[in-house]
């Protein structure tokens, strides 16, 4: 059928498989990283999910889709992404998202990524997150019984760590950790982490 990629989908899926595994009913940890962070936060600030610990990696106050790529999105089909689009992509996220000598590693899975990405899936994506900001929902996270872990790098220019740094300073009893490059933030250090809350 009809591919349904959509914010409010996206929100539905992810508090859809927490209840199918049953952790609504139990103590649990949810972590998300970049767009998964900020769905994390919608559902938070929507009381949709109770986690008692919430880790976010690395969330952007806004999704801001750079005008260039939002001028090309009508065009992309599977075959301009893979013969044009997936190059300047390349260029553009390469050069302007990625700090090549302190995290070389990043740069590394984002063209992975970008390789791996399908061309339906990613248009969609980017037109229904354009936009949209986590701010109104930082209030109305219920943070009492769920303790928030904001994950921040200072080297990851894709994830301003000022962002991560202004959302923890808005959610009742969050604390930020910097980890200085995205590697890390997705590496031995968050493992750790998740092991001493557990």
């Amino acid at each position: 059928g009809k591919e349904n990629v959509t914010y409010e989908r996206m929100l539905d899926d992810c508090d859809e498989v927490i209840k199918s595994l049953g952790l609504d009913k139990v103590n649990f940890t949810a972590l998300g990283s970049s767009l998964g962070a900020n769905t994390l936060v919608h559902l938070l600030g929507q009381q949709r999910i109770a986690p008692n610990h919430v880790i976010l990696v690395g969330p952007n106050k806004t999704v801001k889709i750079p005008l260039a790529i939002r001028a090309v999105l009508p065009l992309v089909n599977n075959w301009t992404y893979n013969n044009i689009g997936k190059r300047i992509l390349l260029k553009i996220i390469i050069r302007k998202y990625t700090n090549e000598k302190a995290d070389p590693v990043q740069k590394e899975k984002y063209v992975l990524a970008l390789h791996l990405a399908n061309a339906s899936r990613l248009k969609k994506a980017l037109r229904t997150w354009n936009g949209k900001s986590i701010v109104d929902d930082l209030a109305r996270i219920k943070s009492d019984n769920c303790k928030c872990h904001l994950i921040g790098a200072t080297e990851d220019k894709l994830h301003a760590a000022e962002d991560t740094q202004f959302i923890a300073d808005n959610i009742h009893n969050a604390n930020f950790v910097d980890l200085k490059t995205n590697t890390a933030a997705h590496a031995e250090p968050i493992i750790n982490l998740i092991i001493s809350l557990s």
